[in-house]
């Protein structure tokens, strides 16, 4: 059946292509005999004065941009063009992406950057744990511990939750935004 509907389309673009050539001025034979389809459709075919349209269908979709110039190709060969009357013009198109935060996860944190963020998260909140904070922790060492040591760290358990919330919600924004940029890689 399929090789029948390929056959069928293949006659009604030979015949769509000679009646354009026809159209023109030469003198061409319109083969509508050689499908069911193009006999019922042999009036519209055969009279000059009939109206015939071929539609394309393209994608403005950049990933389609292939198939989309094979079908604008398809159609001026139904309409008798040859491809010496069609121009190709190539241009690359940049990639014009969102800049994306870059933030470096608190696991991979020196020291000084520990201290930057202390001093500032959380509108300051931390700023006094600088000063008690060991010396020679990282952020790869403060994201290991558990309860117990931010509690130790900040002098009860209250701020010690809040200070490891903190640091869990930093690693989450970090983790979200290289999430992001992989997605714009792959695109």
């Amino acid at each position: 059946e399929s090789t029948e509907i390929n056959a069928s389309l293949y006659a009604l673009k030979e015949c769509v292509r000679a009646r354009a050539i026809a159209l023109r001025g030469k003198r061409v034979k319109v083969p509508f005999r050689a499908s069911n389809l193009t006999k019922v459709l042999m009036e519209s075919l055969v009279r000059p004065e009939a109206h015939l349209a071929v539609i394309a269908t393209v994608s403005p979709i950049p990933t389609d941009t292939e198939h989309s110039i094979a079908t604008l190709k398809t159609v001026c060969q139904i309409a008798g063009y040859n491809d010496a009357c069609m121009l190709e013009h190539k241009e690359e198109v940049k990639k014009t992406l969102p800049a994306r935060e870059q933030r470096v996860p608190p696991n991979k944190w020196t020291r000084e950057q520990l201290v930057g963020w202390l001093t500032s998260a959380h509108q300051g909140r931390f700023a006094g744990l600088v000063d008690v904070l060991p010396t020679g922790t990282t952020g790869k060492q403060i994201a290991r511990w558990g309860p117990a040591q931010y509690s130790a760290l900040c002098g009860g358990p209250a701020i010690g939750a809040e200070l490891q919330k903190q640091i869990r919600n930093e690693m989450s924004r970090c983790e979200e935004l290289a999430k992001l940029r992989r997605g714009d890689n792959r695109d």
